[in-house]
């Protein structure tokens, strides 16, 4: 039987390279994921990266 989770989508839209994330709570498991857009096209979205918060 699987757990029910809270799901949050969290996003930086800002075009810095460095992406910064406030209020992660320790012990926790995020996943992130990055796309890049440019003036011709959307890359497809990357394969997840799993972080715990420290």
């Amino acid at each position: 039987m699987r757990s029910k989770r809270a799901s949050t989508v969290r996003y930086d839209l800002n075009k810095s390279k460095r992406k910064m994330f406030s209020n992660l709570k320790v012990g926790v498991v995020y996943f992130f994921y990055v796309y890049a857009v440019n003036s011709v096209s959307v890359s497809p979205l990357s394969s997840a990266q799993k972080l715990m918060a420290a």
